[in-house]
């Protein structure tokens, strides 16, 4: 055995810890993502996916510097992240490094999804906008340098961000990851000598775990703190280190879903512990013993990772449907002359909201063990539009239309996932 669970464990349950049918002799709680092996040496790298979630995070509102962003070239290295705005370990996006020291320089444009490198996705043009993803972001880029709102009224910088956080983590997290783990080595090490202490399996399993950008001790966190934080000193050393005391991604609107669901979904802990039980099964696997073991885990990772971005999608959905109004006309809040060029008001927040709900849904195209069907998907798709309806243009029977397609939409997912509907309304 290579490498050993080394977990803040508990052998006291409570409503905060996860249940661990595979923890060590007398332990019934795993609760932090930390692994050693057998000389003391930490297992756990990810310095690529925590960079790739900051400069998604910082990407929405980098204007004319987004394409240098999305490259994480010469200039993007030299800048400052403005994820969290107290002291941290790593101020730009060249204070990363890799295991053997070097400095890391991790992009955004090498790992997005593309039809020549699928992971079993195959066809990676972006439904309903008819590009792939790489030529889909630097469109919107070119456009957002100059503009906020793209001509047919997306908010580019919502769709830029949301979109990524599917096309780049949520696809290189299921589908690449996840999808060819057992392709991996777990015999040994895969380079000690370069401070590489984890074998090929395990380092895949943590790669992903990286792109969900949870902190490592995100299962001692409530979803409240999750929200109002995301960041956690767990050290005590008064500096936030992004590698490991930060929540972002998708890890952050698990807490918000959880948050608005009555207790019927735990996406946090069920995602977080997964990774952590999967982790320690990959970390003890002798001779392929856990394989089985550790497909479970996988699954409940990639099939909660697919219902959370499914369930931002009904979020935004209902935020849109409210922006229009009630079903029977748009709120009278609206001025009837609202455009897809009006930027102000009610109409930008319109945008927003449409821009959320359609980016999120992006993603969901890009999960090699999706749930719903690619004719389900489409069809959600085709209900959302590519770009809002407004009523200047669409009058008040077009809003009405697209007010009930939207709560088509809404029932396509919320049957597909099997969502409760009271939830499903609420969230």
């Amino acid at each position: 055995m290579l490498s050993v669970i080394f977990v803040a464990c508990s052998s006291d349950s409570s409503d905060d810890e996860t249940d661990c049918p595979v923890c060590p002799e007398g332990e019934t709680s795993m609760m932090t993502y930390a692994f050693e092996d057998a000389d003391g040496n930490s297992t756990v790298s990810y310095p690529g996916q925590v960079v790739r979630n900051l400069l998604i995070n910082d990407i929405k509102t980098a204007g004319a510097n987004r394409l240098s962003m999305y490259n994480n070239d010469a200039d993007n290295l030299t800048r400052a992240i403005s994820a969290y705005s107290g002291s941290t370990v790593q101020e730009k996006f060249g204070d990363f490094t890799n295991p053997d020291g070097s400095q890391n320089t991790s992009n955004l444009s090498g790992k997005i999804a593309k039809s020549s490198d699928s992971f079993g996705v195959g066809d990676a043009t972006v439904y309903g906008y008819d590009l792939e993803p790489d030529a889909l972001m630097k469109a919107w880029f070119d456009a957002g340098n100059t503009l906020s709102y793209s001509p047919d009224g997306l908010d580019i910088g919502q769709m830029i961000q949301k979109g990524l956080m599917g096309v780049v983590s949520y696809y290189q997290g299921t589908s690449k990851y996840l999808g060819v783990l057992f392709d991996q080595d777990n015999s040994e090490a895969s380079d000690a000598t370069a401070g590489k202490y984890y074998t090929d399996m395990e380092h895949y399993w943590d790669e992903s775990f990286g792109y969900f950008g949870a902190s490592r001790d995100y299962l001692s966190r409530t979803d409240a703190e999750i929200k109002s934080s995301s960041a956690f000193d767990t050290n005590e050393d008064s500096q936030i280190d992004y590698t490991s005391e930060f929540c972002s991604g998708i890890s952050v609107n698990a807490a918000k879903r959880d948050d608005g669901s009555s207790d019927f979904y735990d996406f946090t802990s069920t995602i977080m512990s997964a990774y952590i039980q999967g982790r320690h099964l990959i970390s003890t696997d002798v001779a392929s013993e856990n394989h089985a073991a550790i497909r479970v885990q996988r699954s409940i990772i990639v099939n909660n990772w697919e219902m959370l971005l499914a369930a931002n999608s009904i979020h935004y959905i209902n935020d849109t449907m409210e922006a229009i109004g009630d079903g029977t006309g748009w709120d009278t809040s609206w001025d009837a002359s609202c455009t897809e060029s009006d930027a102000s008001g009610k109409c930008a927040d319109y945008s927003k909201y449409f821009s959320d709900m359609r980016g999120f849904a992006m993603g969901l195209q890009y999960n090699t063990f999706k749930m719903i069907s690619d004719s389900d998907l489409n069809m959600v798709y085709d209900y959302m539009r590519a770009a809002p309806e407004f009523p200047a243009t669409a009058g008040l029977d077009g809003m009405l239309a697209y007010y009930n397609d939207l709560l088509a939409a809404r029932d396509i997912l919320e049957a597909a996932y099997g969502f409760n509907s009271d939830v499903v309304a609420g969230w």
